[in-house]
């Protein structure tokens, strides 16, 4: 969450942190559609398939409309009116692509996981097939981006099959990781444009996670630890908002530090109102799902 929120960071630039994560950090996007398809596992061994919608659907539906209405209102106030299926989109805060990809993911998830049990490495190869065939064909429908959706759905599979069969990585695959992960950043760099560089990259998108929790155990005696769980723990509030926030301070005409100060603050604040507002509403007594312990 941190490497997307200096991405989109370019209007508030922090000298050359912003250059490099400009660069390269929309793929903390790739982590959590990994980290996505690994919990999507079991979650499904856990609950029968109306359970799992219906708890998927609690998860982010209600974060989602909170964060659009939100936005919404700002809008109207601010004077940019939107009508018929354009406000219905951004209600739901559909009009962001994640948004759009993770509904699409879950709802074939079951699907893709009794594939994967069945087939095994037959299922990952044809599904990533069909997900690269169907990104290089299609485009953005409206708000919709189909092509952006099946370009990292390969990522999300691979989760699923990681966790399916608790892969244990050997030294080998980390030293393939490595020359992936580096075919990656050499393609982004010199050609920016198009899909390879996902591709490539969810080849080595499992190990950069294998080797971020070991960065996590060796920075458990550290002050700066909670902070980044904390931003873990608000990183759909924050995917939701942040752009927005970022959009309106960037026309403001006050001194650098001022913003970062506004950007941060003003995103603690809605982020925690969202998360406290959503997570009663989406598990009073009346709409939590019943879990068999």
């Amino acid at each position: 969450m941190i490497s997307i929120i200096l991405f989109h960071y370019e209007t508030l630039a922090i000298p050359y942190i912003s250059f490099i994560f400009f660069r390269f950090g929309h793929w903390g996007v790739d982590i959590f559609l990994f980290l996505s398809g690994w919990g999507c596992v079991f979650a499904l061994e856990k609950h029968n398939l109306r359970r799992f919608y219906l708890r998927r659907a609690l998860r982010i539906l209600p974060k989602c409309l909170l964060a659009g209405s939100l936005i919404l209102i700002i809008a109207e106030i601010s004077g940019i009116h939107n009508s018929g299926l354009h406000v219905l989109g951004r209600l739901f805060s559909l009009n962001l692509w994640y948004v759009q990809a993770i509904l699409v993911y879950y709802l074939f998830a079951p699907f893709i996981y009794t594939a994967l049990k069945q087939l095994r490495f037959t299922a990952l190869i044809v599904l990533t097939a069909i997900a690269i065939a169907l990104g290089a064909c299609t485009d953005f429908y409206g708000e919709f981006a189909l092509n952006w959706i099946m370009w990292r759905f390969p990522i999300f599979i691979i989760g699923m099959y990681f966790a399916i069969f608790d892969f244990k990585p050997k030294p080998v695959h980390y030293w393939l990781s490595l020359v992936a992960f580096l075919c990656a950043v050499l393609i982004r760099i010199f050609y920016s444009q198009g899909p390879t560089q996902y591709y490539i990259l969810a080849l080595s998108i499992p190990f950069v996670c294998g080797l971020l929790c070991k960065l996590r155990k060796i920075a458990e005696t550290t002050r700066l630890l909670p902070i980044v769980e904390t931003i873990g723990v608000y990183s759909l509030e924050i995917y939701l908002i942040h752009e927005y926030i970022l959009k309106i301070l960037g026309t403001i005409e006050i001194p650098v530090f001022f913003k970062h100060l506004l950007f941060f603050s003003s995103t603690v604040v809605i982020c925690y109102l969202l998360k406290r507002v959503a997570d009663k509403w989406s598990l009073s007594p009346s709409r939590r799902p019943e879990i068999q312990h």
